[in-house]
């Protein structure tokens, strides 16, 4: 809840679900911005030429246009608040149950190895020529957050206020056709879109109040780590988590009043922004995350999970859905990230069958992957237990990636890492297939930096 908020009383009558169906998303080129799935523009695989940034004309802070696409709306405390127009698309939506995970959109993906080059559009000077030294602290605080998703995908992030580039970023409230557009909107198009239409509209906005700076630190830090790691996500090529057709969700009509009193929505945008189902483009992606950086946030009594063995849109009322504030990237969005930009050409370590015994191994450099196989028990179930020294991200996959280009996000099963200064972690996965073999990948918690120490030990437990 934001600060001075209530939470909104409910009535018998808005435990009804929201009539549940597949909507048609067809967008201009640009994939829906939904969770962690990625839209890929064109499987980059190694030798893949990169995209050389190119120049566009800063555009006036007072008149910078809105996207014309569906873009992400994210706002302080949770949730969108501007609803994008549809364009065209490939009519290839996706139906229930089919296809999607921690969601990116494989059309729409940077090619591996690619640095991106970041535009601010302005927030360097005033209108009236004086140093805008929020706007410069707000830059700063964005050069800080977003280079965290480098640590786990083989892109970098680079910077300039004039010339060249690949995306660009508005940091100021603008007027357009639609009105003015305030501090408090936050949105971004998808991965190579943020070039596609760079010097017609800006890729991304990230209109941080000057207010901020009167908020208790602590809160407003986590906001910013909250919102720039969740919209250069989008720029990576990641979707919304609850907008993805896989969705174990049904919603109840509870959702529409509580959107009017929290965010003054209307209607039509909280369908488009949170009922409203990721399609368009080649969406790929791991299992549904409540965690990921790229879920809302929601509270109890606006939704529950799906009955198992009941006909769509039937809801468990002995299981409600809610998430927390997401502040950081979960384990399954870093192994998505490295999974969707791996570092080709990395020594290659041969893949060993884990059992009970402990066995040893090492990552040597940066981009390594250290391979294991097992076979998951009759319930569906497998744990892995990994020691230090080297603190590691472990990813549970269910074939085998390949080494040199993309993996398949659909594959990643689970994954788990070491709490804060821990460099053990223990993957607990169940809901597998009985007695089938499952491979599993470990590099270092951070996999694009080099270790100290590369070495751990392995077993099933």
């Amino acid at each position: 809840m934001g600060h001075g908020e209530e939470r909104l009383g409910l009535q018998e009558g808005d435990f009804q679900p929201v009539a549940w169906g597949v909507h048609r998303r067809r967008v201009l080129q640009l994939g829906s911005l939904a969770g962690l799935g990625l839209i890929s523009g064109g499987w980059a695989q190694d030798g893949e030429a990169l995209i050389a940034p190119s120049d566009t004309a800063a555009l006036p802070w007072a008149d910078v246009p809105t996207p014309k696409s569906s873009v992400c709306g994210n706002t302080p405390f949770g949730g969108a608040s501007y609803v994008g127009i549809p364009g065209v698309s490939r009519p290839n939506d996706l139906g229930p149950g089919e296809g999607t995970k921690a969601l990116f959109d494989l059309e729409k993906a940077w090619p591996i190895g690619q640095p991106i080059v970041v535009k601010f559009l302005n927030g360097q000077t005033l209108p009236d020529g004086r140093t805008d030294h929020w706007g410069l602290f707000v830059h700063q605080k964005v050069r800080e957050i977003a280079k965290t998703w480098c640590d786990y995908a083989n892109v970098t992030l680079e910077y300039v206020d004039a010339g060249p580039c690949h995306m660009t970023v508005n940091f100021r409230p603008f007027v357009d056709q639609r009105g003015r557009h305030d501090y408090g909107l936050f949105n971004s198009f998808i991965g190579t879109d943020c070039f596609e239409f760079k010097s017609s509209v800006q890729s991304m906005n990230l209109l941080f109040s000057p207010e901020m700076d009167m908020w208790d630190p602590g809160f407003r830090d986590s906001e910013f780590d909250r919102l720039i790691l969740h919209e250069f996500g989008h720029a990576l090529g990641l979707v919304h988590e609850h907008q993805r057709p896989d969705r174990p969700i049904v919603w109840m009509q509870a959702l529409y009043p509580y959107a009017k009193s929290r965010w003054n929505w209307d209607r039509q945008t909280v369908d488009d922004q949170i009922l409203r189902l990721a399609g368009g483009g080649n969406l790929a992606g791991t299992a549904f995350d409540v965690n990921s950086i790229m879920m809302y946030e929601y509270g109890p009594t606006l939704a529950y999970y799906q009955k198992e063995g009941a006909p769509p849109n039937t809801p468990d009322f002995a299981r409600p859905f809610s998430t927390n504030r997401n502040t950081a990237l979960s384990a399954l969005d870093k192994v998505a990230a490295a999974v969707s930009y791996p570092k080709p050409g990395t020594p290659r370590i041969g893949e060993e069958v884990l059992t009970v015994d402990a066995r040893d191994g090492a990552i040597a450099e940066a981009g390594q992957v250290a391979p294991f196989s097992l076979t998951s028990d009759a319930s569906g179930a497998a744990t892995i237990v990994v020691e230090g020294p080297m603190p590691a991200l472990v990813g549970l996959m269910k074939t085998r990636n390949g080494r040199d280009s993309r993996g398949s996000l659909a594959n990643i099963a689970a994954a788990a890492e070491p709490g804060p200064g821990e460099a053990g972690v223990t993957l607990r996965a169940t809901g597998l297939e009985p007695n089938k073999q499952h491979f599993v990948e470990v590099r270092h918690r951070k996999p694009m930096r080099s270790p100290s120490d590369g070495a751990f030990r392995i077993k099933l437990a």
